[in-house]
């Protein structure tokens, strides 16, 4: 129980802190901010106020591959715990704190404020995807099933890794960004981002809190919603601000009323 406050107490600073970022630096048009605001707002319900039942599942037996995987990188006690607080400082405090600091490190190249608004997008929309399956599937987690720890609120989220599928969902979608608005060698900034994604699903593996096939399949639905969603929304922007960079103005001064037609 006292990890599991301490989990939830990192996730809701995490979250304090990356808000006031944008509430702060961000400047959305109405339309871009409600639409952020709603899928911010989901995310957190379903990830922080929102609390499932414990529903025992059909399927709780692993496969005989998670099972042979998870003998092999499964940290003893006390190295478990660990483990599972590297995964932590990997997930918030690089990969969703690092947020901000990519945008502001990009601002030279594209507009700051839009390069924000897409990742938190891409991390609301992989948050609720993923809770979403959680729910669904209800899979035990290694920790419960061997009984290696005790049963909480958690034990039976293991289907897919949420630390994974975020990691890699803003990884990717970082990775892009780096890629087309620095001069960064490409090499280094996919192998660094995936790396360190990758780095995130094995101390989860360590931690005893997830099979292979959850890291697995949380890095491929990360992967694919972070690339995905990242060419959706820079061609939304560009094309937004390409209409806005062709509207008339009008400046008014007591002295003249001025009328800009860009062509």
């Amino acid at each position: 129980m006292e990890e599991s406050w301490r989990d939830l107490s990192l996730k809701k600073l995490s979250a304090i802190t990356l808000f006031s970022f944008v509430f702060i630096y961000s400047q959305p048009n109405p339309k871009d901010y409600l639409r952020l605001a709603a899928e911010l707002s989901c995310f957190s319900y379903t990830q922080f106020v929102y609390h499932h039942p414990t529903i025992k599942t059909n399927i709780e037996t692993p496969n005989n591959f998670d099972a042979y995987i998870r003998k092999k990188i499964h940290w003893r006690e006390p190295n478990d715990d660990y483990a599972g607080n590297i995964s932590d400082l990997l997930l918030y405090g690089i990969f969703v704190g690092g947020i901000p600091f990519s945008s502001f490190y990009l601002k030279s190249q594209n507009s700051t404020h839009e390069l924000l608004l897409i990742n938190l997008e891409i991390l609301s929309i992989n948050g609720l995807i993923t809770n979403f399956v959680k729910y669904t599937t209800n899979r035990q987690r290694p920790y419960s099933f061997y009984s290696s720890k005790k049963d909480n609120d958690e034990s039976y989220k293991s289907f897919f890794s949420g630390h994974t599928s975020t990691a890699f969902a803003i990884g990717t979608s970082t990775a892009k960004m780096f890629s087309k608005y620095s001069g960064i060698n490409d090499k280094t900034i996919w192998i660094g981002s995936l790396g360190l994604a990758a780095a995130t699903g094995y101390f989860r593996l360590a931690a005893d809190k997830h099979y292979f096939t959850d890291v697995l399949s949380g890095a491929i639905v990360g992967s694919l919603i972070g690339s995905t969603m990242f060419d959706i929304l820079i061609k939304k922007y560009k094309r937004k601000n390409l209409l806005e960079n062709h509207i008339p103005k009008i400046s008014y001064t007591p002295y003249n009323l001025k009328l800009t037609i860009p062509l």
